[in-house]
């Protein structure tokens, strides 16, 4: 399975990775990030790359992060390091 099957199979959390902090739910579709807190929705638009880079294209996410698989969960670390780091926890 590729990155991109990987991350629509499931359903996520994310969460900031210097305080854990709770971000919100995620749900990834083909080409459309969904991320949901509380009553609020944001849909943004997405793609992988061969690498396994990451790019959201707008939103308060948006840049290029890499994706480092740590054993269920994704680690996703800026390319911009003026961005903060993220990870996804699989439900």
């Amino acid at each position: 399975m590729t990155t991109q099957q990987i991350l629509q199979k499931f359903d996520w959390h994310l969460q900031s990775k210097s305080d854990k902090k709770a971000l919100g739910s995620v749900r990834f579709s083909k080409n459309i990030i969904t991320i949901t807190k509380g009553d609020k929705s944001t849909k943004n638009v997405y793609s992988v790359d061969d690498n396994d880079n990451v790019k959201i294209n707008s939103g308060n996410y948006a840049g290029t992060y890499s994706i480092d698989m740590d054993s269920t969960d994704y680690s996703l670390s800026p390319k911009d390091n003026s961005k903060e780091k993220l990870e996804l926890i699989r439900n």
